[in-house]
């Protein structure tokens, strides 16, 4: 099956307009440009074969169930610049893996912003956070919540 991959360009994105990608089943992988700050409420909902997100170091909000269903998304790396992650953002996510937290403060976010995903995955933090990310609800959950060396 050929997986289609998708680089999001300043002519849809461009002060992050309402588009949606949402039940594309073929779309693989999604890097986000620069100009996008915000990822919209259910944005990519269902998309189930995609594996990979790359996201702007100036994201700072993802939506409500922004990503909900993803069931093959594998990691996500969430730039410094995140402040806010919607409730549900990655409920059903069940093939993540991974997770990269770049800020040192953890994140606020809702119970079930990571619903369906297994609390035994990374958690890579920046170094000398886990204690912060340990003790935060939500975060707590996850058992496996490491400093990141790089």
């Amino acid at each position: 099956m050929l997986k289609t991959r998708y680089l999001l360009y300043r002519k849809i994105c461009w002060n992050n307009l309402d588009v949606s990608f949402a039940d594309c089943y073929k779309l693989a992988s999604v890097k986000l440009p620069e100009g996008v700050k915000a990822i919209s409420t259910n944005l990519f909902r269902n998309c189930r074969a995609l594996e990979s997100v790359e996201l702007s170091q100036y994201t700072e909000s993802i939506g409500e169930g922004a990503f909900s269903g993803c069931s093959s998304l594998k990691a996500v790396l969430f730039p410094a610049s995140v402040t806010a992650i919607g409730d549900r953002a990655f409920s059903g996510c069940r093939g993540l893996q991974n997770i990269t937290m770049q800020n040192p403060s953890p994140v606020v976010i809702e119970k079930s912003c990571f619903g369906s995903v297994s609390k035994e995955i990374t958690v890579k933090v920046p170094q000398g956070s886990e204690a912060g990310y340990g003790q935060t609800p939500v975060w707590c959950e996850f058992k496996n919540i490491r400093g990141n060396q790089d």
